[in-house]
């Protein structure tokens, strides 16, 4: 959503509060991992947290969401990939964030699709794309931006770069529009890299220094450490 992650965690440390001692249970426990998320988000050093059991009390398909936002975010593309997947090969019925799950899963295949050249991992950012145009229909603020940042990744990995930066702005816009703080500042990362690859150096580092600038303001320095590092 977009929301300021030290306050997301402030609020998720209330309810925790609130719940004391009490045994172990499923909202607990479901707090608890959001708590751990947006911990590592914030800062990627050891998280030191109560942990909670997998299966039992949590279903499998939320431990893996929170898997493939930890994963994404920390640029661990191959278990993204992998946690990713497993919510999406998921019956029906656990697939209850099936739409959000598939914009990391496509952006981070063109990652993925560095090391493992098949037509399966190259053929998802369209597939995303469908998704994601059938959605807007419905909601064209929640979705808008994912589209346009997939096609300009679609364009920079077909050498349409003209075409690529032209989505790139549309992808910042849309997200600044839409209040997603950390999807701006993921847009603006994107078109850094792009331009870096493309030659074009001073815009790589204007963008670069957009992109820390919306991770902190999100309030994840260990993506602004991430970015500092690529300048």
């Amino acid at each position: 959503s977009g929301n300021n992650l030290e306050d997301l965690r402030k609020e998720t440390e209330y309810y925790l509060s609130l719940m004391g001692k009490q045994k172990e249970n499923q909202t607990k426990a479901l707090i608890l991992m959001f708590h751990e998320t947006i911990s590592l988000l914030i800062s990627n050093s050891e998280y030191t947290a109560p942990t909670v059991a997998v299966g039992s009390i949590i279903p499998p398909s939320q431990h893996c969401f929170h898997k493939v936002l930890q994963s994404f975010f920390l640029s661990r593309s191959e278990r993204c990939n992998h946690f990713a997947e497993k919510i999406l090969q998921s019956p029906e019925g656990a697939r209850q964030n099936h739409i959000f799950i598939l914009f990391y899963y496509a952006l981070n295949s063109f990652k993925v699709a560095e090391i493992v050249h098949t037509k399966k991992i190259q053929a998802v950012p369209e597939q995303a794309l469908s998704s994601f145009r059938e959605a807007a229909e419905h909601s064209k603020e929640n979705f808008q931006n994912k589209i346009d940042l997939l096609e300009a990744e679609l364009y920079n990995r077909d050498g349409e770069h003209d075409k690529a930066k032209a989505s790139y702005v549309a992808a910042i816009a849309s997200a600044r529009s839409s209040k997603f703080i950390h999807e701006e500042g993921l847009a603006y990362e994107k078109a850094a890299l792009h331009n870096k690859k493309i030659g074009e150096l001073a815009d790589a580092l204007d963008y670069f220094m957009k992109a820390k600038k919306c991770y902190k303001k999100w309030g994840s320095q260990v993506k602004a450490d991430e970015i500092e590092r690529r300048i």
